[in-house]
């Protein structure tokens, strides 16, 4: 896969994540829980509409079959597996993104959005605050506050897991895990704002390789209406893009995708304790939270432990790892405190 290629923007070609959204609030309003999770009731998955429906997994082909849907929303009491089948690893290849249930359970998940609301009031139970933090100027603001693993035991506890570490190991075949930072997200009810496309790693050019996987947890059941990510499935083949001329705004940058590259929205329909992966040339994006309830998640932005440090773009990490006497030179490989080892979980 060639990264050297960039690509530019239009205001075509592409139904933008808040169109998309949007058609779809105007099918489902007033939906209940089980109605987007039925398997809660013991009901059939109910399929998520889209415009290139996923046709049914062969029945033997999967341990999740009983359950068959495009992104896997299947809630489990407890943790699953994070050991991956050959076919996942294959298909995050091939659509750029894996969906994992239940990675934590809902007491795990309890306990997160409690750490994390003592976090948004400035408590620190491990002393020290958050990289960055950025809270609400606006009741419709997200809060996005970076690196919490710093200021919180339980926090850091969940987002250097080696559950989530195994499951990103596998996915981009990488020997080693380590962090790149972490974001805590918090979208509130009737607010936060468009996110258009983008891609993670055009703003980790930091990082010389791209093995990187964006690992986002989800700490609410994530609705139709409560501005889920929205993925373009596969465009992680296409190589680069230029960034977007502003991350959050009126939605009308769009990808000017190859002609003859075909692609479907799909939007991260998934239950609390969820983990959902992409890669990091994963063109994706969300809408406004139309909910009446808050809209949270927190992110492990990591990366393979093979990966170099590349200066030249600007980014928190570049100069945050330079506050410790460990951290790689140019050409070296990630290192040190600011960096800390997810997979194996046993070595230093």
């Amino acid at each position: 896969m060639s990264v050297n290629r960039v690509h530019s923007w239009s205001n075509a070609l592409v139904p933008t994540c808040g169109f998309l959204i949007r058609a779809i609030r105007g099918k489902k309003i007033g939906g209940s829980l089980p109605e987007y999770f039925p398997e809660l009731q013991n009901a059939s998955l109910r399929k998520y509409s889209s415009p290139d429906p996923i046709p049914p997994a062969d029945p033997g082909s999967n341990p999740l079959s009983g359950f068959q849907h495009p992104l896997y929303t299947i809630p489990h009491p407890m943790p699953a597996s994070t050991t991956l089948t050959a076919e996942e690893i294959a298909l995050f290849d091939q659509r750029g993104y894996h969906i994992h249930p239940r990675v934590f359970s809902d007491a795990e998940v309890a306990a997160i959005n409690a750490a994390a609301d003592r976090v948004i009031a400035g408590q620190f139970d491990k002393g020290s605050p958050p990289d960055v933090t950025t809270l609400r100027r606006e009741p419709v603001d997200l809060i996005k506050i970076d690196n919490t693993w710093k200021a919180d035991t339980t926090l850091a506890r969940t987002v250097l897991s080696p559950r989530i570490g195994h499951i990103a190991a596998q996915l981009i075949g990488a020997p080693t895990i380590r962090m790149w930072h972490d974001q805590l997200l918090d979208k509130p009810p009737h607010g936060g704002r468009v996110v258009t496309y983008h891609q993670d790693w055009a703003y980790w050019q930091m990082i010389a390789e791209c093995r990187t996987v964006t690992c986002w947890i989800a700490l609410d059941d994530v609705l139709p209406e409560s501005g889920p990510m929205v993925f373009l499935e596969g465009t992680h083949k296409l190589g680069i893009w230029k960034l977007p001329v502003g991350i959050t705004g009126d939605d009308v940058q769009k990808p000017n995708l190859p002609a003859g590259f075909k692609t479907r929205e799909v939007p991260v329909i998934i239950p609390k304790g969820s983990v959902s992966f992409h890669h990091g040339l994963l063109l994706h994006g969300s809408d406004r939270n139309f909910s009446p309830t808050r809209r949270r998640a927190i992110v492990s932005h990591v990366m393979s432990g093979e990966c170099t440090y590349r200066p030249g773009q600007e980014h928190m990490n570049d100069w945050m790892m330079k506050r410790y006497p460990d951290h790689p030179l140019p050409g070296e490989k990630f290192r040190g405190p600011q960096f800390p080892q997810m997979w194996p979980a046993s070595a230093a």
